[in-house]
């Protein structure tokens, strides 16, 4: 049994042609993540994004209570807290 999700083309964040593009530690870490939106419910301490803002979720914890959603407002504040998904993903 392989552990890694394996996504639908519909919920890829990354596709083969980004791989060369980034190392191969970042591709798999988006490989991991699907898109997702700010709602109500997980809006949290996330009070100064928009209902509906784009972010990024688990796959595997996505729909469960508690499940870990990223959002980021920019491309440079994703860059500098990037490890903050590998952290998820290997807790």
């Amino acid at each position: 049994d392989n552990p890694v999700a394996d996504p639908s083309d519909s919920e890829q964040l990354v596709s083969p042609e980004d791989k060369e593009h980034t190392t191969d530690f970042t591709y798999f870490a988006m490989q991991q993540m699907m898109p997702c939106s700010l709602d109500a419910s997980s809006n949290g301490s996330r009070s100064t994004f928009s209902h509906g803002f784009p972010g990024l979720a688990c796959r595997y914890c996505a729909g469960n209570p508690g499940g870990r959603k990223f959002f980021y407002r920019t491309a440079d504040i994703l860059g500098g807290n990037h490890s903050h998904i590998p952290n998820h993903l290997m807790s």
